[in-house]
């Protein structure tokens, strides 16, 4: 798939899971893995054809890996599990937490006490 069609698939996913999520969480630090675009694409390719199950299973993992995209994904997921997917997705609560510092480092450009090696556009 091209760079295009990439980023178009990811704004339409952004677009339909909402793109913003509150972490109250300030002066946090977090460390960044670099995405692996491999494991991404086959994952956005699980929800593309609405294998949620797995999806957010590959989502979650590159999350746990540090990539802030998957985690902002995999949260949303979670979230809106029953209304959207009509599914829960478990996530435990130290996942979570470390998913939402990941968002708002990312939200802070990697400003004042975040540390990011690496984050999605």
């Amino acid at each position: 798939m091209n760079t295009f069609a990439r980023v178009f698939r990811q704004s339409l996913t952004c677009y339909a899971l909402g793109c913003s999520l509150a972490s109250g969480m300030a002066g946090a630090q977090a460390v960044a893995a670099p995405p692996d675009e491999l494991a991404f694409a086959a994952a956005q390719e699980a929800y593309d054809i609405s294998h949620w199950a797995e999806a957010h299973a590959a989502f979650a993992a590159l999350a746990d890996q540090g990539d802030a995209e998957s985690a902002r994904i995999a949260l949303q997921m979670w979230r809106q599990g029953q209304v959207l997917y009509g599914r829960a997705f478990e996530v435990t609560p130290e996942q979570a937490q470390r998913w939402r510092l990941l968002l708002n480092c990312r939200a802070e450009d990697a400003g004042a006490g975040c540390v990011l090696v690496s984050s999605r556009p």
